[in-house]
């Protein structure tokens, strides 16, 4: 970004100096109108160098003062919990930013938050609905798939719960028929309540909700398909002892 900014090499040190402040100023105009990590990170660059040739000290000062509003506005747009916010803001109220823009810009963070946590809240529920659907309890999902849809949850995820659910009041064959949480319950019947939270919890992070979903990981031409998965999202794996488990209740049901 950098090379793309200053242009091509070649010039004389006078001729650089010349371009450089004139991108300079379109840069802090740039930065200083809607500051984006990636034009705050180009003025940095584009800053030091000016610094180098020896640039106008004023417009210097000028792009420094730029960058700390720049940094101090980003932080607020790109918080991502309400106390990282506040704590975004505390540090723009320093840099002397105006109170209203500041305050605007807050707000609008605030609703972005809220939303970011509203869906992954769905997504948590429906993720757990669809590990504990069984063909008596499919209530649980009915709510979850509503809640998703409203909040916007990805097309692709609802859709998989919505199969999932017609696959239980349609009828269908034995690994649909059983949830997730009692199929692992079937072939782990001393686990206690926390460990099988535990393996529904980190099958989950790996997409694994149905018993077909699991099927297809145990059925996997590699072996260690299953824990290659959990490993990659930074999972606990399953012990050979489990998969064997797995494997056989799998069978008792196809």
């Amino acid at each position: 970004a950098l090379h793309t900014a200053l242009g091509p090499s070649g010039q004389t040190a006078s001729n650089r100096r010349i371009r450089v402040a004139g991108q300079l100023r379109q840069l802090c105009a740039s930065v200083g109108a809607a500051p984006t990590l990636a034009s705050i990170r180009v003025l940095k660059d584009v800053t030091a160098h000016a610094e180098h040739l020896d640039v106008d000290p004023a417009q210097i000062a000028a792009a420094h003062a730029v960058l700390q509003r720049g940094r101090a506005l980003s932080a607020v747009l790109a918080s991502t919990s309400q106390e990282e916010l506040e704590r975004a803001v505390q540090a723009a109220e320093r840099t002397g930013i105006d109170a209203d823009e500041l305050t605007q810009l807050a707000r609008n963070s605030q609703d972005r938050i809220a939303e970011v946590q509203r869906k992954a809240a769905a997504q948590r529920r429906l993720r757990s609905a669809i590990a504990w659907v069984s063909r008596e309890k499919t209530d649980a999902l009915r709510r979850a798939i509503v809640e998703a849809q409203e909040v916007g949850l990805e097309h692709g995820e609802v859709q998989k719960a919505v199969e999932v659910l017609e696959s239980y009041t349609k009828g269908s064959d034995a690994q649909h028929s059983t949830s997730l949480s009692a199929f692992l319950r079937q072939a782990k019947p001393t686990w206690s309540g926390q460990s099988l939270e535990a393996a529904l919890a980190k099958l989950a992070c790996v997409g694994i909700a149905t018993v077909p979903d699991l099927h297809e990981a145990l059925t996997h031409p590699d072996d260690h398909h299953l824990n290659e998965r959990l490993r990659v999202s930074e999972q606990k794996v399953f012990s050979d002892e489990t998969l064997r488990a797995f494997r056989s209740n799998l069978r008792q049901l196809s």
